[in-house]
């Protein structure tokens, strides 16, 4: 591609298993022709449906969510009084996408294409972004998981902690900007027009459960404006920018931890549906 040509990018928002609705878009994307991006930038769940895009098997994240992912070995509430994970990411990444359904790995490390996973650092709280050419995937994609709560290891990368990277980029277009891309699909997994509301604990009661980070607290009363600040700007792009912008248009029939096999199902097929109505042009 010459320099004269504009950049693609492909931005996934996270959200656990409303990402079955990503997971059917992208497969319709895939099937549709539109398979090849400059970069991806995906958070949490999108970013390891972002994985499988790049490495050409959009269809195993649908076999994830669907087979393995509605098992009480990732999401079980019997475990909350304890110290085990509630949502076992350990278990997503170890088994699922190293035995059970595995990540092509070599193919996405030397993919031409730029993928960009978001993580939050724990003690400072600040953004950061590991990528497929220069980190470990599996361990950046653990890191980008771990939800606060519900995941009750620590995902380390070099010594350093990381939390869910949906706490400082739910939807991350500013990466896509930054890197200089000019015709962008975001893929949502909330209804068109949704706007997060502030978080009803305040930041002190954060420090109680995470008291070597002062940050996380703060993080939590401002992950709405974060959000909110996003979705402005997919909504009132800058001039000279083109996003096309694929969510719901109602809301899905699962949350961050259904656990129903057939609604993952339906949020898939209205994934899928949508994806379909999405014409090769807008990104070539």
């Amino acid at each position: 591609m010459s320099l004269s040509q504009p950049k693609t990018a492909l931005v996934l928002e996270g959200g656990a298993i409303r990402s079955a609705y990503l997971a059917g878009v992208l497969l319709a994307l895939w099937e549709g022709g539109i398979r090849h991006f400059d970069l991806v930038v995906g958070t949490s769940a999108g970013a390891c449906c972002g994985a499988n895009f790049i490495a050409g098997t959009p269809e195993k994240s649908t076999e994830i969510l669907e087979n393995y992912l509605t098992s009480k070995k990732f999401v079980n509430f019997l475990r909350t009084p304890t110290f085990k994970n509630v949502v076992d990411i350990d278990f997503l990444i170890d088994e699922v996408c190293v035995k059970l359904v595995p990540l092509d790995l070599p193919k996405i490390k030397s993919s031409p294409t730029k993928f960009y996973i978001s993580a939050t650092d724990f003690e400072t709280g600040d953004l950061v972004y590991f990528n497929n050419h220069d980190h470990d995937l599996l361990e950046a994609l653990r890191a980008s998981c771990a939800m606060p709560y519900f995941y009750r290891n620590k995902a380390l990368y070099e010594g350093r902690r990381y939390m869910d990277g949906g706490m400082t980029a739910s939807v991350p277009i500013e990466k896509a900007l930054e890197e200089g891309a000019s015709r962008i699909i975001v893929v949502g997994t909330r209804p068109k027009g949704y706007r997060k509301k502030p978080a009803p604990l305040p930041p002190w009661f954060h420090r109680i459960f995470y008291p070597k980070s002062p940050a996380l607290g703060h993080l939590f009363k401002k992950r709405a404006s974060l959000y909110n600040k996003s979705m402005d700007l997919i909504e009132n792009p800058p001039q000279g920018i083109t996003i096309t912008y694929i969510a719901p248009h109602t809301d899905l029939p699962v949350s961050r931890t259904t656990k129903d096999r057939v609604k993952v199902k339906q949020a898939v097929h209205m994934g899928y549906e949508d994806g379909r109505l999405i014409d090769k042009k807008v990104i070539l």
